[in-house]
């Protein structure tokens, strides 16, 4: 399964690929824009929970750019 979420609110950012591994739902792949890793493991558990993901067992965040 594939969702984009593209969080755009200005200042400099990076691309990143985030991926949710959720126990029920399974493995979630967003992109987000963010301003460093920490920003985006963020917006991605944000992401996620507004999915239904209630079960996450690991984010990992990785650098398109």
């Amino acid at each position: 399964m594939t969702n984009e979420v593209i969080v755009n609110d200005g200042g400099s950012r990076a691309r990143f690929q985030v991926t949710v591994i959720d126990l029920a739902e399974g493995h979630l792949h967003f992109e987000v824009e963010a301003r460093g890793e920490e920003e985006a493991y963020d917006e991605a558990s944000i992401a996620a929970a507004e999915r239904g993901c209630q079960h996450v067992s690991e984010i990992i965040v990785g650098s398109l750019e």
